[in-house]
């Protein structure tokens, strides 16, 4: 039973991209431009881009930023022991997620200066993995379905015409839902959970010289420890039912501090280039500790061991024509999962599990915007990440080499009551 529960609670976190859980912005422009657009938010998605840049839209009237996607997650398992070669390759099911990102903001002026109020949810953290029922693996995860919900009521506030701040409050929801095979083919334990928890967000937007191109940004999201209730459901013979027990279970999610610094310049009238360093906490995340309403097995402690990720961001938007907008962006992420090099070049982790596709990663993305009028505008994107292939070394974990590849695309319209005299691709200088 205790080992049981132990491998049910190692499934409990998963991500859908490097950094622990991390999912990127999924705002179809800000998704084009690889999220290196901290330092440019044009619409009233920066109610969680940046806050402060708020103060900075259109100044009277309503900002809409609607945007949908698909996201689908591929890995596939190979087999490094001899034992397990017969079955090997094997990989996840087709079972895109769908995240959306929306938001409203108004602007205004109170007292000669600008300001900006703006509500919004994403999904900044979660994902999925899928795997064949009756896998290898079976009995350390079949399938991880995992959403962390953002919502969030943010303000920005013009201090003088160069300099923004901005902040607001966050409630962080989390849902995850997993099914995991009983060795020896003896049923399966199905686990649900949700919790939330409240947190708050800081920010500021700098023009430091006038009339030069130039915008500098910080955004910074406080931690949160989420407790997550549900109930454990074991699917057994009557044999095991006795030490198998249906129960109540709780466990601690720690969502990291996040720091993202961004730039962006506008080299000539029509190009503008965006970057953005992001700063993930999560050293916070030590470990897992699982607990059931039974006597048996007692609370359960899974060592995790996080270091802190970083990504750097690198985005250019080109005004193709006064209505189009075509954009590209690429980033590195440095993920804070334990791992080392191999000597093929592969990354080694003893802490891997295929219920977590987490690795350093490559990235890039291409989207497009096109304004049917001043006040409109439709945005695409397409992201696909590549995770560094990782092959598990622990005692503890599942024997393989994983291999996992991102998609997500996007589409989404934004709408600006009075956008002024540009079509809402550009910020105005």
């Amino acid at each position: 039973m205790r080992k049981l529960i132990l491998c049910c609670l190692a499934a409990l976190p998963l991500n859908v991209f490097a950094n622990g859980y991390d999912v990127p912005n999924v705002s179809p422009r800000d998704l084009a431009l690889a999220g290196s657009a901290v330092a440019d938010q044009v619409d009233a998605g920066a109610t969680y881009g940046c806050p402060a840049a708020l103060a900075r839209l259109s100044l009277q009237g309503l900002s809409l930023s609607l945007g949908g996607t698909l996201l689908d997650i591929r890995s596939t398992w190979n087999a490094t022991t001899a034992p397990l070669q017969p079955f090997s390759p094997v990989e996840t099911t087709f079972h895109p997620a769908f995240p959306v990102a929306l938001y409203a903001s108004y602007g205004t002026s109170l007292a000669d200066h600008r300001v900006g109020f703006g509500v919004g949810m994403t999904v900044p953290g979660g994902g999925n993995q899928f795997w064949p029922s009756g896998w290898p693996g079976s009995s350390y995860i079949v399938t991880v379905d995992r959403r962390l919900y953002g919502f969030y009521g943010s303000l920005g506030v013009e201090i003088v015409p160069q300099v923004r701040l901005g902040g607001g409050v966050i409630y962080y929801r989390a849902t995850e839902d997993l099914v995991q095979g009983v060795e020896p083919n003896a049923g399966t334990v199905e686990l649900s959970a949700a919790g939330g928890m409240a947190s708050w967000d800081a920010s500021i937007e700098v023009e430091p010289l006038l009339g030069v191109p130039l915008v500098l940004a910080v955004d910074y999201k406080h931690q949160a420890y989420l407790k997550l209730t549900g109930h454990a459901h074991f699917d057994v013979p009557v044999a095991l039912q006795a030490q198998l027990q249906d129960q109540n279970v709780t466990h601690v999610l720690p969502y990291p501090n996040v720091l993202q610094v961004g730039a962006s310049f506008d080299p000539i009238p029509t190009l503008r280039l965006t970057a953005t360093y992001s700063f993930d906490r999560y050293r916070i995340y030590s470990k897992d500790v699982f607990v059931g309403d039974k006597p048996l097995p007692g609370p359960i402690v899974v060592p995790r061991d996080y270091g802190n990720g970083s990504v750097y961001r690198l985005g250019a938007q080109w005004q193709a024509f006064p209505q189009l907008a075509l954009r590209a962006g690429v980033l590195r992420d440095v993920s804070g999962l334990p791992k080392a090099s191999g000597p093929n070049g592969e990354l080694l982790s003893d802490t891997y599990s295929p219920t977590l596709p987490d690795s350093n990663s490559w990235a890039g993305a291409v989207g497009v915007g096109y304004s049917f009028a001043q006040n409109l505008t439709v945005n695409g994107a397409v992201f696909y990440a590549h995770m560094d292939e990782v092959t598990t070394t622990g005692s503890a974990t599942f024997p393989g080499r994983f291999d996992t590849h991102v998609f997500i695309y996007a589409l989404g319209l934004t709408y600006n009551w009075m956008p002024g005299e540009n079509v809402g691709h550009l910020r105005s200088f």
